[in-house]
């Protein structure tokens, strides 16, 4: 499943790039002045200590030796001893002010998770979950259409409910369902992991947003506006992956 994603993140990230380069463009915002390879190599160089960051939650997921929550603390332990002893860009007199606003910023993030939790057990209870499950069957046996039509019934999902809520109402009914279709489950796992994140950008309570507005101190109306060219094509690179199964079934085939 973690490999399944490599791809489909690989598109998704080269797509965000064109349109952080449409949007400065447009909006002529400056460029800094050339670089030459030697300046870019030192540069890199001095970086080395950070970029290793990434390669622990690759390598530490990949491998097995961190599941994804210890990975997240063992990358912010990492980052806190290079700050404060390597780098020397943090001091210890401002751990203080620096846990208070990470705080802050995680309080505003776990009310969210905690209103959804009520809501996820009133859909679980009420057993929507199994209706909607039902009415997909009604619509077609072809596996291409169901599987579409789950990902369309989980965008609207995601517009209500977090990932993890979602994933835990809905997956143990979803699941057979693919299966009986013949549906490869490594593409149904990755093209439901992949919708439900998308959850986490679009309105009216993608996560990513709040923190985004709440970080950066902007208000929320001017970063949904900015960030519908991203969740469009969020949404184009989940339908190529539902339409085209390899691009989430090549390269686990490959390491099995």
């Amino acid at each position: 499943m973690f490999m399944s994603g490599v791809v489909p993140g690989i598109l998704l990230a080269s797509g965000y790039l064109v349109i952080c380069s449409i949007f400065a463009h447009v909006r002529k915002y400056p460029r800094p002045a050339p670089v030459t390879w030697m300046q870019r190599a030192r540069a890199t160089s001095s970086a080395g200590w950070a970029l290793i960051m990434p390669l622990i939650v690759i390598f530490g997921i990949r491998f097995g030796f961190l599941p994804d929550t210890e990975a997240a603390a063992a990358a912010a332990l990492y980052a806190l001893v290079v700050s404060l002893f390597i780098y020397r860009s943090l001091h210890f007199r401002e751990l203080a002010e620096l846990l208070t606003t990470a705080g802050k910023s995680a309080a505003v993030i776990l009310f969210l998770l905690a209103a959804a939790g009520p809501f996820s057990w009133l859909v679980a209870e009420s057993q929507i979950n199994l209706q909607i499950v039902g009415l997909i069957r009604g619509i077609s046996s072809d596996p291409t259409i169901t599987l579409i039509t789950i990902n369309v019934m989980l965008l609207m999902v995601g517009c209500i409910l977090e990932p993890l809520p979602a994933m835990i109402i809905f997956v143990p009914t979803l699941l057979p369902l693919g299966a009986q279709l013949g549906i490869d489950p490594i593409q149904f796992g990755s093209v439901i992991v992949l919708n439900l994140m998308i959850g986490l950008l679009h309105p009216p309570i993608g996560l990513l947003l709040f923190v985004v507005s709440n970080v950066g101190r902007i208000p929320l109306k001017p970063i949904i506006v900015d960030s519908l060219p991203f969740l469009l094509w969020s949404i184009i690179v989940l339908f190529l992956a539902i339409l085209y199964p390899p691009i989430t079934t090549w390269l686990p085939s490959q390491i099995r």
